[in-house]
C-alpha cells in the first residue's frame, strides 16, 4: 500500500486547489487481491472535518462489475444514474456492525464505571446484566445483543428471526473515543470508524457506510417507542450550496417561476464550474448573496416561495 500527500497538519487548501489532495495505491499478485487490500486500506483511512470520498471508492471497490474489470468511460453514470447516495450494508455486514456496537457500548461503559466508582456497574448484578444485554438499532431495524463474558461469541437476534447468529469478535482493539476500531469477526479483519457518540449510540463508518447506530438496554428500547421522533428540517424552500465555493452568476431573479431542471446559478469550486438547477417547480422569493461571493456548504442561495 502507498500513500502519496503533500498536505500536512497545518496546511491550508484553499477552494481553487485541485480537488485531489491524497492518493491511495496498493498493489497485490493479482486485481482481486489488490482490491481487497484497497477496501481494508479505505476502511482504515480516517478522515474528519472534511469532505471525502471514501465512501464511494469504498462502494466502487466492492461493485462486482468494477472487480471483473468491465469498465468504460460510462461506468459511473450507468452503475450510479441517479448519482451515489450511500454504501447500502449486506444483511451479515449489519449483524456485525450490530455485535461491534454493543462491544463499543460496553467498554465505554466499563471505562465510567473505572473512573466514576459511583456509576456501580462491577457491584449492581442487575445493571451489568442489562450492559451484557442490548438492543442495537441499525437504520431502523432492531438487533437484539447478547454479550457472555464467558464466552468468545456474541449472540445477535435480527428483529423478525428466530435463531440468534454467533458473532465471534476477537483480538478487539479500541482505545475508548479514539477514531478506529479494529477487531477480527472469524478470518476477517473488520475496521469501524468511530464518528461520535450519540445521546443514544454512535454514529459508526463500517465497509464506507455511515450510520447512527442506536444503543439502548432492552427496556430503554421498550420505552423508546413512546418518544416522539424529532421533526425533520424541510430545506424544499431554498437552493444550498453543495459545496465551498464562489457564486459566478445567477440566472434568476425575485418574481421568476422556475422549472424541474433549469439552471439557475453557477457556483466555482475545485477550478470547475456547477450548475445549480431548480429541484421542483416554483416562484423566486429572493437571491440571499451577491456574484463573487465567497459560499460554504450548504449556505442557502436561493429562497423559494
Amino acid at each position: 500500500m502507498r500513500c502519496d500527500t503533500g498536505v500536512v497538519q497545518g496546511s491550508e487548501i484553499s477552494q481553487y486547489y485541485d480537488p485531489m489532495i491524497c492518493k491511495l495505491c496498493t498493489y497485490a499478485d493479482t486485481r482481486l487481491a489488490a482490491l481487497d487490500k484497497l477496501e481494508v486500506a479505505l476502511d482504515n483511512y480516517v478522515i474528519m472535518g472534511v469532505g471525502h470520498n471514501i465512501p464511494f471508492l469504498r462502494d466502487v471497490a466492492r461493485n462486482n462489475r468494477f472487480r471483473e474489470g468491465r469498465l468504460t468511460t460510462n461506468y459511473i453514470p450507468e452503475e450510479y444514474p441517479k448519482g451515489f447516495e450511500r454504501v447500502h450494508l449486506k444483511p451479515e455486514e449489519k449483524v456485525r456492525l450490530a455485535a461491534v456496537a454493543a462491544e463499543i457500548h460496553l467498554r465505554r461503559a466499563e471505562k465510567v464505571a473505572t473512573t466514576n466508582p459511583s456509576y456501580g456497574m462491577e457491584e449492581d448484578a442487575e445493571f451489568e446484566a442489562d450492559f451484557h444485554k442490548l438492543a442495537v438499532v441499525i437504520g431502523g431495524k432492531v438487533y437484539h445483543v447478547t454479550i457472555d463474558s464467558n464466552e468468545i461469541a456474541t449472540k445477535v437476534l435480527p428483529e423478525g428471526e428466530t435463531e440468534p447468529i454467533s458473532v465471534e469478535i476477537q483480538d478487539f482493539d479500541w482505545v475508548v473515543d479514539s477514531p478506529l476500531v479494529k477487531a477480527r469477526i472469524g478470518e476477517s479483519q473488520v475496521p469501524v470508524q468511530y464518528h461520535a457518540r450519540l445521546p443514544q449510540g454512535f454514529r459508526l463508518q463500517m465497509c464506507g457506510s455511515i450510520n447512527d447506530v442506536f444503543v439502548r438496554t432492552e427496556r430503554e428500547q421498550e420505552l423508546a417507542a413512546y418518544m416522539l421522533e424529532k421533526p425533520k428540517i424541510d430545506t424544499s424552500k431554498w437552493l444550498q450550496s453543495p459545496m465551498p465555493g464562489t457564486l459566478v452568476s445567477v440566472s434568476v431573479k425575485p418574481g421568476d417561476t422556475v422549472f424541474p431542471g433549469q439552471d439557475l446559478c453557477v457556483v466555482e469550486a475545485m477550478k470547475m464550474q456547477n450548475n445549480l438547477q431548480a429541484p421542483k417547480k416554483g416562484v423566486v422569493k429572493a437571491v440571499l448573496v451577491k456574484t463573487g461571493q465567497s459560499l460554504a456548504v450548504d449556505e442557502n442561495i436561493i429562497e423559494f416561495e
